[in-house]
């Protein structure tokens, strides 16, 4: 139990808990090892409750018409996801998939929703994930509605260097989050154009790229391609 009570004391919705609450929620659910690329849960399936990322990384996604994943968010270590769907009492409106090998901890609905009632610091918390999300969404549907693939990712990058950025002496140094597949998805292309625009962006020496780093040389180049 302690250990997932450290665990789960770095999730920021439970940083604000007592020692005996935290006690309380690890006995009112359970760590679920989850392995990579397994269904977590499903659009449509009964919102049953809340998951804490304590390992690893989780995609929600939805499907499109043509099959393809159209990702939302890639949640991590300490991030929590799952809240509006159980607040809503209904369904999960996504699919949820461990992006890598991980492990979350499980919380049930009526649990949650008793702590929510008696812990106003932890509702405040929960608000204030809500509306950071609400604001990541939003800035994703500004991001899709430019028609280039190029000005998409301009935009995308822009928003990361807000994020987390590191000067170096080549330029803006950022970690993308999440493989090219998966960005590829949240941008709502596909991997070959992502290719082919990270390419030119390399020949035209607005970045360099290094593994899951990219080097930002010209950010005023960024900016023009994102209009």
């Amino acid at each position: 139990m302690e250990k997932t009570k450290e665990l789960l004391k770095k999730a920021s919705i439970f940083s604000s808990l007592s020692d005996a609450e935290l006690s309380e929620i690890v006995q009112n659910g359970r760590l679920k090892k989850i392995a990579k690329d397994s269904i977590i849960f499903r659009q449509g399936e009964e919102a049953t409750g809340v998951y804490v990322v304590v390992k690893g990384r989780v995609k929600v996604y939805k499907l499109g018409v043509d099959g393809r994943q159209h990702i939302l968010h890639i949640f991590g270590e300490g991030e929590t996801f799952a809240e509006a769907a159980v607040f809503a009492g209904k369904t999960y409106p996504a699919f949820a998939e461990a992006v890598e090998n991980s492990t979350v901890f499980y919380l049930y609905k009526d649990r949650f929703l008793y702590l929510i009632e008696r812990k106003p610091s932890l509702a405040l918390k929960m608000l204030g994930s809500q509306a950071k999300l609400l604001r990541e969404f939003a800035s994703k549907l500004e991001v899709i509605s430019l028609r280039e693939v190029s000005g998409r990712l301009a935009k995308y990058l822009l928003g990361q260097i807000e994020i987390a950025s590191r000067k170096t002496k080549s330029g803006l140094e950022i970690r993308l989050p999440m493989n090219k597949t998966q960005l590829a998805s949240y941008l709502g292309t596909v991997s070959e154009t992502l290719s082919r625009t990270l390419k030119s962006l390399k020949e035209q020496g607005i970045i360099e790229e290094e593994n899951h780093k990219i080097i930002i040389k010209k950010v005023e180049a960024l900016k023009d391609l994102s209009g």
